[in-house]
């Protein structure tokens, strides 16, 4: 979804603000052992960020390595050129990859032997078109009696706003037939029961979902929003160069007008605690 690792970093503030939070409550349900080499995979690492300042610091034993993996080559470059631990590695990967051998080429013989022991993921599990897929490989890459702490956006008033810009006479020529991009739980009424059934399905148990409808507007205001919404904004590349400034314009008008009053811009926060059958 994203290349530009720099600007990932300068407007990634929501992600790093959820992932603080979402460790500070749940990642005391994740079992480390002293006793043995920790295999950690953080999947949509993006730029790194992330991973090095909130993940890292967040794993209570020492022997440990962290794998990122993301779909984005550019970012991979970025995380490689500026990671500062030599814990740390980086590696383009999709993870809803279908081809066996293609995913397994991602991984030392050592990490497929023995299975990753712990897999994160903030805020990318939404973007994947084949969801189970993408739980599958995460399932396959655990070891037995591994666990996932993961959290990714359910219901999102922000794809609205893209709606509606895509929705105005003078963008339809470039956009207007650009499926709606809306995430896979956005409209369930069951958000946790239709959650907990896919994690299930795939074969993992001890599941525990939570879903928390959150304003999209934090309380310090002195972040960047304009910013944030013209690096995420949707089919740039569609425009011609010289109506881009235009569109992001209308872009940011569209987030003003949802956000008249700020407690109207939502997302659902979904959390998925699992852990993968120690039979498996």
């Amino acid at each position: 979804m994203f290349t530009n690792a720099a600007v990932f970093n300068k407007y990634s503030f929501l992600t790093f603000f959820h992932t603080k939070d979402v460790l500070e409550k749940f990642n005391k349900n994740i079992v480390y052992k002293e006793d043995k080499k920790q295999l950690i995979l953080d999947v949509g690492c993006g730029s790194g960020n992330v991973t090095t300042d909130v993940l890292l610091p967040a794993i209570p034993v020492r022997n440990f390595k962290i794998v990122g993996i993301d779909i984005s080559e550019s970012m991979i470059d970025f995380s490689n050129a500026h990671k500062s631990d030599w814990r740390l590695s980086f590696r383009i990967l999709d993870i809803s990859e279908k081809n066996e051998d293609k995913l397994k080429s991602v991984f030392t013989e050592e990490e497929l032997t023995s299975g990753f022991d712990v897999v994160y993921s903030f805020a990318t599990l939404h973007w994947p078109t084949d969801y189970k897929q993408a739980f599958k490989n995460i399932y396959d890459l655990l070891r037995p009696g591994g666990q996932i702490l993961v959290w990714f956006f359910g219901f999102c008033n922000f794809t609205d706003n893209w709606e509606a810009v895509k929705r105005k006479e003078k963008w339809r020529p470039y956009i207007g037939m650009q499926p709606p991009l809306t995430f896979r739980f956005h409209d369930s009424e069951d958000v946790v029961g239709d959650v907990s059934k896919l994690i299930k399905s795939i074969g993992f148990h001890d599941v525990t979902v939570e879903c928390q409808r959150l304003n999209y507007i934090l309380e310090d205001k002195s972040h960047d929003y304009r910013g944030t919404l013209e690096f995420l904004a949707p089919w740039q590349e569609m425009i011609p160069k010289e109506l881009r400034t235009e569109y992001l314009d209308d872009t940011y008008s569209a987030f003003k007008e949802l956000t008249k009053n700020p407690d109207d811009f939502k997302f659902d926060r979904i959390v998925v605690v699992a852990s993968k059958p120690c039979q498996a």
